[in-house]
Parts: C-alpha cells; sequence; structure tokens
C-alpha cells in the first residue's frame, strides 16, 4: 500500500491541500477577546481603552473578510501582526520589562501626537485617539522596526530591541520609526512625498544643477539576462524615490529632537560610501528588476541631516549642525565618488556573492549627490502635501531654539542622577529628556576609569527610563 495520497498528484488537489493549510492560519477570536480583557487589567494599559475596543472590532471583521474571501496571505499578516500586540501585552502584564515599555510607549505617542493630531482626519488611516505600542523584541541593538508598514491596522507597535534597552541614548531611532508608521497611515503622502522628490531630481539634472552620467550596466555575461540602463536624470529620480520612506522618517527624528537624532543615528549608521543595489523578480513572470536599497547611502544621511538641521527654524541650529559637519569630515572625508554596486542576489532566490566588490551599477560624484541630498532637504522640509492638510512636515511640528535650551538644561540633571529632572510646566516633553541622554552619554568618553564610566552609562539609563 502506498504512503502517498496519489489524488495529490492533480494540481487541483494539491492547491486544495495549500488552502487548507493557509485556512487554518487564523486569529481565534475569543483568545482576542481575553487578551484584550487582559490588557485592560495591566497597569500601564489603562489609557489604551479606545484602542482596544478598536483592535476588537478590527480583528473580527478583518479575519472573517480574509477568511470568506481566501485572502490566506492577508490572513497570515494579520496572525503574525495579532501575535505581536499579544506578546506586548504580555510583557507589560508580566511586569519584567515594564518600565522600559512604558517609557518607550510615552516618547512613541509624544512624537504621533505632534504630527498626527494636525493632520485631516480623513487622511490618517488610524483612529482619531490611537496610541502607538512598543514591543520588546528581537534583533541587535540598532534592530528597531515598524511592524507591519504596509498592514491597515488600528494603531502602530514598534519594534524596541531587547539589547538596546540599557541604551537609551539610542532610542532616538523611535522617532525615525514613528516617522515610518505616519508614512504608511496619511493616506496618499508616500505618493506625494516620491512625486515631489523625483520632480526635484529630474528639473536638477535638466537644468544642470546636478550632474548625473547615464548608466548601463549589461548582466548577462554573469548569467543573469537584465541590462539595466537609466539616463541621468532617471537614475537619480529612481535612487530618491526609494530613499523617500527612510529620508523623511528621519526628518521626523529632526524635527522632534534635533541634532540629537543625528548623533544617535552617526552611531547606528556611521559613515559608509558603497551603497546595495539590488535584483528581484518583477510581477511579470521571470522579469528581473533593479532598485537602490531603500536606506540612503550613510555618507549621504549625513548630508541630508546636516542639512535638514539648517534649514528648520530658520537656521537656528546651525552651530551644532556645523559641529555635526566637522565630526562627519573627522570621521569620513569626503569621498570622491558614491559607488552603487550589486553584492548578493539574495532577492533572486541564492546567497552567492559576486566578487569582493560586488558588481558595480554606478559612479556617481559625492560632490553631486551632496546637491540632491540638499535638494531633497528643502522638498522634505519645506514643500507643502495635500495629504498633511497642505502644511509641510516642518509646518506640523518643528525643533526650535527652544527646544534645544530646553534639551541643553536637562544634560546635566539626566548625567547626574537627579530623580527631579521632568518638570512638565517648564515645557519638557519625553522627546526632549531623550534627546538630552545622548549628550550626557556622550561626556563619559572623558573619564578614564572605566568602572566610573559604566556606573555613568547605568545612571543615564535609570534616570531616564523612571522618570519619564
Amino acid at each position: 500500500m502506498a504512503t502517498l495520497n496519489s489524488k495529490l498528484n492533480d494540481i487541483q488537489k494539491w492547491k486544495e491541500l495549500q488552502e487548507e493549510n493557509q485556512r487554518r492560519v487564523e486569529v481565534d477570536i475569543h483568545e482576542v477577546e481575553r487578551v484584550i480583557d487582559l490588557a485592560r487589567k495591566t497597569p500601564g494599559l489603562a489609557a489604551y481603552e479606545e484602542n482596544l475596543r478598536a483592535m476588537s472590532v478590527f480583528f473580527a471583521t478583518e479575519t472573517k473578510a480574509a477568511r470568506s474571501s481566501g485572502n490566506w496571505a492577508y490572513l497570515n499578516a494579520l496572525v503574525g501582526w495579532w501575535d505581536l500586540y499579544r506578546e506586548s501585552v504580555m510583557q507589560r502584564y508580566s511586569g519584567v520589562t515594564p518600565v522600559e515599555l512604558r517609557t518607550a510607549d510615552k516618547v512613541v505617542a509624544n512624537i504621533f501626537d505632534r504630527f498626527v493630531r494636525t493632520i485631516p482626519g480623513n487622511q490618517v488611516s488610524y483612529s482619531r485617539i490611537a496610541k502607538p505600542l512598543v514591543y520588546g523584541g528581537e534583533g541587535g541593538p540598532s534592530a528597531y522596526f515598524s511592524i507591519p508598514r504596509t498592514l491597515q491596522r488600528p494603531f502602530a507597535i514598534i519594534n524596541l530591541p531587547h539589547t538596546a534597552f540599557d541604551h537609551v541614548w539610542r532610542w532616538l531611532a523611535l522617532p525615525h520609526e514613528t516617522g515610518h508608521d505616519l508614512y504608511a497611515s496619511v493616506r496618499g503622502l508616500p505618493a506625494e512625498v516620491e512625486d515631489a522628490l523625483e520632480t526635484a531630481m529630474r528639473s536638477a539634472v535638466q537644468n544642470s544643477e546636478v550632474q548625473i552620467p547615464d548608466v548601463t550596466v549589461d548582466l548577462n555575461p554573469q548569467g543573469i539576462p537584465k541590462i539595466i540602463q537609466y539616463i541621468g536624470e532617471d537614475f537619480l529620480a529612481t535612487v530618491w524615490r526609494g530613499w523617500a520612506n527612510e529620508a523623511q522618517a528621519d526628518v521626523i527624528g529632526y524635527l522632534n529632537c534635533g541634532a540629537a537624532a543625528l548623533v544617535t543615528l552617526q552611531q547606528i549608521i556611521e559613515f559608509r560610501e558603497q551603497h546595495p543595489w539590488l535584483l528581484f523578480q518583477g510581477t511579470t513572470p521571470g522579469v528581473i528588476e533593479d532598485a537602490p536599497e531603500e536606506h540612503p547611502v550613510p555618507y549621504i544621511r549625513n548630508v541630508l541631516g546636516i542639512e535638514v538641521l539648517r534649514l528648520i527654524d530658520g537656521g537656528s541650529h546651525n552651530a551644532l549642525a556645523d559641529e555635526l559637519q566637522t565630526r562627519l569630515d573627522a570621521l569620513a572625508p569626503q569621498p570622491t565618488e558614491i559607488v552603487f554596486a550589486i553584492s548578493v542576489f539574495s532577492q533572486l532566490g541564492g546567497a552567492n556573492v559576486i566578487g569582493q566588490n560586488g558588481i558595480e551599477v554606478a559612479r556617481i560624484q559625492t560632490s553631486e549627490l551632496i546637491k540632491s541630498a540638499k535638494l531633497a532637504a528643502k522638498v522634505l522640509v519645506q514643500q507643502n502635501f495635500a495629504a498633511l492638510g497642505g502644511n509641510s512636515y516642518e509646518q506640523l511640528g518643528t525643533f526650535t531654539a527652544g527646544d534645544q535650551r530646553i534639551v541643553d538644561a536637562l544634560i546635566d540633571p539626566i548625567y547626574g542622577g537627579e530623580a527631579g529632572f521632568v518638570n512638565e510646566a517648564q515645557g519638557v516633553e519625553p522627546r526632549h529628556a531623550l534627546a538630552a541622554t545622548v549628550f550626557a552619554f556622550e561626556r563619559i568618553f572623558g573619564l578614564k576609569d572605566p568602572v566610573y564610566r559604566e556606573q555613568r552609562a547605568a545612571i543615564i539609563n535609570e534616570t531616564f527610563t523612571h522618570f519619564v
């Protein structure tokens, strides 16, 4: 007697088996109700009552719709997101890391509130009372991300890696991730921002303000049926469209925390000048497409940040921008060129590295990409967008000279472990305290005693997390 069911050799029966596997992946609505009830009883989640109600309705309606339409991929996405939400509730209920999570919640809610409350309600996919939740998740100290950006869920969950719990000065990545969530939740904003960046780049090349060479790379000799071909303006427009989401998320960080956001970004991304160019299977079977990796090349990302700081609040941050430029010049003198190269074909199902330096796609003068970054900064800071109610990013919320003075006044108390450093009457917000931790942490590198240095770092962590 055969072990395998021969009926499954028929393609239709095989599809039925696969559909049954997918159908069994579902969110148990009774479990949703139990976890939501648990969340209502959990200290620190009482303020999320409306969110929890929206969550219950969301899962009840979306899982029913996904099952009835047979949209198993969407159902899988719902289950994945539900697992993370459930875990974030359990983390708080367990009491193991409630202080860090509540502190991070306050930071992202502070930033989210400053921006989403001023956008017309019909533009935002979230409930107007939505509050982001932070999940103590996986990854190394740089593994911050919004979960997931594309799913139209009632509010955000942002991953804060457990390994970063004792590095609060690197939590400046949280404003960036909140920026991603805003980008995903404001209807029409991604298309507007990408179109605006493309228009600015095409105009600059057409008017000879930026010089970009044409690009042609034949990959057929490497056994890949693909010729990468761009005229200069197409290449630059493609690059900045691809970088739009990450670049605007950086801007959200600067508009909330000022120069501190760039100080932390430098620690996370550093200053590399080579950039990955990606190959992937297109929507048309057998067609290979290409695009830049979505994070701007680190050197240019630094330039973009410095330029944004020079633009916001009428140039009041020029002195700090100068200091950041000095650090950039000292640690990474301006390279002559930025190289875009294909290195790993993981998107094509393999993992083989093509030589030590990969296959070069383009070699662009750094000075020209710097010009393009300055244009991008103007678009992202000053241009008005219909999706934002006709406002620019800076008009929704900026970081003023007064904000920086508040941050400066918090550095000594946080460094010294003074418990009462947060005083709302003086205009202190969680974002100010977070920014101050960055400058407080830099101070410990003037200390010779490594034990004392470690003690100071621990004091900075404890002071921020326990008193925000």
